[in-house]
């Protein structure tokens, strides 16, 4: 087992489940992006434990220059067990990094909408306290009980 694997299990059964604990009683406005974000983090455990604890990547198309051969990532074989949950969804950014790739998994797309659905609820949670007369509904949801 890599260091790397150890420290993301260590940081998801101390964290994050933790963390879930405490929002789902302190500010349950932001417990759907939480459970989002583990469960992404779940998704991409799962693959990475059943296949030799490296991330499979589908790699196909013309231009795709990938490097499979590392340390966290292997190429995808006969052998490679939950292929849905792998990396193969192929995206390129037409501003940033022009004509490079990047392969994301259905659990890195899962961590990234749990993380951005936190970040905008916190960015409403600061204007409604900030405007609380404006939104009376949203600032009692939040308030300790």
């Amino acid at each position: 087992m890599s260091i790397k694997l150890l420290v993301g299990f260590v940081l998801f059964f101390l964290v994050l489940l933790p963390l879930t604990v405490y929002l789902w009683k302190k500010a349950p406005i932001l417990l759907p992006g939480m459970l989002t974000l583990c469960l992404g983090v779940s998704l991409n455990m799962i693959v990475i434990c059943t296949n030799e604890y490296k991330m499979p990547v589908v790699v196909f198309g013309e231009g795709v220059e990938f490097d499979v051969a590392d340390a966290t990532h292997s190429a995808v074989s006969e052998k490679t067990k939950f292929l849905f949950l792998a990396d193969h969804i192929h995206v390129t950014s037409p501003i940033f990094n022009k004509g490079h790739i990047n392969i994301l998994s259905i659990g890195d797309i899962l961590i990234y909408m749990g993380t951005d659905m936190m970040l905008m609820y916190c960015v409403l949670l600061s204007i409604c306290h900030k405007f609380q007369n404006l939104f009376p509904k949203i600032t009692e949801m939040t308030r300790e009980p």
